[in-house]
């Protein structure tokens, strides 16, 4: 459990999502809404342009160094949810980081709960909290 301490944080990373990767998203997803697509239909609605889908942020953990874990990890996605203050949009560039905020141990299984932040100029845009199991290996 060494590897695993609760108050590690990953670097902050500039992440700019651009309109072809929203686009791209929504068709992996099969979203049809033209408010991913047309910025003016976007900005008819009260949006500054093209805004990410609610679940896009998913895909930050991506583009994060994140030192507690390695491709080789068995891990399961538990829960994950997200909570915004305001939404995200094509073409500005975020400050996203992630905390390992608690690590729990129930007899052979951990379980890793982080929360990555999304800041524009030092302001929270979202959060987004995931637990992930991890299966200790017994030998």
């Amino acid at each position: 459990m060494n590897k695993w301490k609760k108050g590690q944080k990953t670097p902050v990373e500039k992440i700019r999502i651009c309109a072809t990767d929203v686009a791209n998203y929504c068709a992996l997803i099969g979203e049809p809404s033209v408010l991913y697509k047309d910025k003016t239909y976007a900005k008819k609605l009260g949006y500054e342009g093209i805004p990410l889908p609610y679940t896009y942020a998913s895909f930050f953990w991506q583009k994060l160094s994140i030192p507690w874990l390695t491709n080789d990890d068995p891990v399961i996605l538990v829960e994950q949810n997200f909570s915004y203050d305001f939404p995200l949009i094509c073409g500005v560039t975020y400050d996203v980081s992630m905390e390992l905020t608690n690590v729990r141990k129930i007899h052979e299984q951990l379980f890793l709960y982080h929360t990555l932040t999304v800041l524009l100029e030092g302001i929270k845009q979202m959060t987004m909290k995931t637990t992930l199991l991890y299966e200790v290996q017994t030998t």
